[in-house]
């Protein structure tokens, strides 16, 4: 299996349930994904953490949607499982704490702290950021990035009504990448989820 062949598969179910990729998507294995922008290419070999983000417009409405799940074919290493554990909590944690009057930097720092307790530290290398470098999320519609964003530049309140991924990630050298990324409607008590797709990521 190659990410061509599987982003050639996602095309094909994407367009037959209505929807179209006019940006392309992102399938991208083991250390390929420590560029979020990497669309993947090659091989998926059993035991490599694979990064998938599919951001879909919809026909009718025009409308984006984003989504990502990290897979694995095969059994996992005990630190992909403690690292898919920790990005999907963190994105759990960040889900509860997203309300009106909230601000995208207050999200954003809940999940860069919670990371920094569980030791995933951030830093340069020769080859580039490691840990969690990109924004914890950001509005869509017709346009996939949108404000407001998820991240320590928006201090603005949010306000319900608005439609936001949630997306924390951790990608380390060696280890691979992982990404978990759903959309919600932030609603006048907390938010509601908008994505409907599974948490399974180990495929035996």
């Amino acid at each position: 299996l190659t990410a061509e062949i599987l982003k050639d598969e996602i095309q094909i179910a994407v367009t037959r349930a209505g929807g179209l990729l006019d940006i392309g998507l992102i399938c991208a294995p083991g250390d390929q994904a420590i560029d979020c922008h990497s669309s993947g290419t090659g091989p998926i070999k059993a035991g490599q953490l694979l990064v998938v983000d599919i951001f879909p417009r919809d026909r009718e409405s025009f409308n984006y949607g984003d989504m990502t799940r990290t897979y694995l074919k095969g059994k996992a290493s005990s630190k992909q499982r403690k690292l898919v554990k920790t990005v999907l909590e963190a994105q759990q944690r960040a889900l509860k704490a997203i309300k009106p009057n909230k601000t995208g930097k207050e999200i954003h720092l809940g999940v860069v702290e919670f990371f920094n307790r569980r030791g995933y530290k951030t830093q340069k290398t020769k080859k580039g950021y490691i840990g969690f470098f990109h924004g914890t999320g950001h509005a869509l519609g017709f346009d996939i990035h949108e404000e407001p964003s998820l991240s320590s530049r928006n201090q603005e309140p949010l306000q319900s009504g608005q439609c936001v991924t949630v997306e924390p990630g951790l990608y380390y050298w060696g280890l691979g990448g992982c990404r978990i990324e759903d959309c919600v409607l932030i609603t006048k008590k907390g938010c509601e989820l908008l994505s409907h797709h599974p948490y399974d990521w180990e495929i035996s």
